[in-house]
């Protein structure tokens, strides 16, 4: 398993990178440009537009067919503003042992 090295995202690589067609250039692409994936969200599927379709509804479909792996991870979801809001605070404070989302502002 390759370690995972600082990235930052690029959408124009990644775009250049998923549109390489000759074969000896795929694999030699796929070594040299690393692409990692984080879905959020599933809007076509099957064949078909599943838009319509409620939030909840699509993300069940997704973690059904979704295999995470190293390049590729299911983005959290929370239905409640204040469980994500909570989630960054706590993640924040993980970081810098401080929050500027909390009274507590010293470790």
């Amino acid at each position: 398993m390759r370690s995972i090295r600082k990235v930052s995202p690029h959408f124009m690589k990644s775009m250049k990178r998923n549109s390489i067609r000759k074969t000896d250039r795929i694999s030699l692409t796929m070594e040299n440009m690393l692409v990692y994936y984080r879905v959020f969200d599933l809007l076509y599927y099957n064949g078909n537009w599943v838009t319509d379709l409620p939030l909840k509804n699509r993300l069940d479909i997704l973690r059904d067919m979704l295999t995470p792996s190293e390049n590729v991870q299911l983005t959290p979801n929370y239905a409640k503003g204040h469980d994500l809001f909570n989630k960054i605070r706590q993640m924040l404070h993980n970081v810098t042992n401080w929050c500027p989302l909390s009274r507590d502002r010293h470790a």
